[in-house]
């Protein structure tokens, strides 16, 4: 286990900084614990917000809530920084580097038969 190892809950809760993704991401390719750890905090995250939103309203949300803002919010001075266009989403690329991992594990485990005079 690395540093890149213990960043990975911070990078799927989005709270890794955007230096760091390139250089975790190249590592998520590399190491096949990291890589089967991400899919399963994945499958965790998107099953926990599956059952959030299917779950019954709370008391607390459905009580009288106070009166909204009489003056709307504005942001003074926010700049929204462009998307960023030309990269492809890496976790495909993840995946089949895990798939064709395994697959060779698998074809050097299989016993070969000695070839016959």
């Amino acid at each position: 286990m690395n540093a890149h190892c213990t960043r990975l809950p911070a990078f799927v809760d989005g709270e890794l900084p955007l230096e760091h993704h390139e250089g975790f991401r190249a590592h998520l390719v590399s190491c096949v614990a990291c890589g089967v750890r991400f899919h399963d905090l994945l499958q965790a995250d998107i099953l926990g917000r599956l059952a959030l939103a299917k779950a019954a309203p709370t008391h607390e949300a459905t009580a009288d809530s106070p009166a909204p803002w009489s003056v709307p919010f504005e942001p003074a001075d926010v700049r929204v920084p462009p998307p960023r266009r030309g990269r492809p989403h890496w976790s495909h690329l993840g995946a089949l580097a895990l798939a064709l991992a395994l697959v060779g594990i698998g074809a050097a485990r299989v016993p070969r038969d000695a070839p016959t005079p």
